[in-house]
C-alpha cells in the first residue's frame, strides 16, 4: 500500500469521502484529490500538515520509509464498516485490554 492509498483509506474511514474531508480541513477538494492522485511528495508542506492534523496522524507516518502494512489497512477497513456504537465498544475493548503508548 502506498502513502496515497493509506491516506485515502484513513479519509474514507474517518470522514466517509474526500469531499467531506477537504471541507473539514479547509483545503479545496481538487487539491486533496490531486495530492491523492499525484503523490504526497509533490504537495505543499502546509497542505500535508493540514491533512495529517485532520487525520490525527504525524507527518512521519507519511515518510517513504513508513511501513504501510496490509494488516493495518485491513484493520482500518473492517473497523470503518462497523456502526459507531460497535466502534466505541471496540475502542473500549482495546483500551481495557492492551497497553498502548
Amino acid at each position: 500500500m502506498n502513502r496515497e492509498d493509506f491516506l485515502k483509506l484513513l479519509i474514507e474511514s474517518k470522514y466517509g469521502n474526500v469531499k467531506v474531508f477537504s471541507e473539514a480541513i479547509k483545503i479545496p477538494y481538487t487539491t486533496v484529490r490531486t495530492i491523492l492522485e499525484k503523490g504526497v511528495g509533490n504537495a505543499r508542506i502546509d497542505n500535508v500538515l493540514k491533512i495529517c492534523k485532520g487525520l490525527d496522524i504525524s507527518p512521519e507516518q507519511l515518510s517513504v520509509d513508513f511501513d504501510f502494512d496490509t494488516t493495518f489497512s485491513e484493520i482500518i477497513k473492517k473497523t470503518s464498516s462497523l456502526s459507531k456504537e460497535d466502534q466505541t465498544k471496540l475502542l473500549q475493548y482495546i483500551n481495557n485490554n492492551f497497553y498502548i503508548e
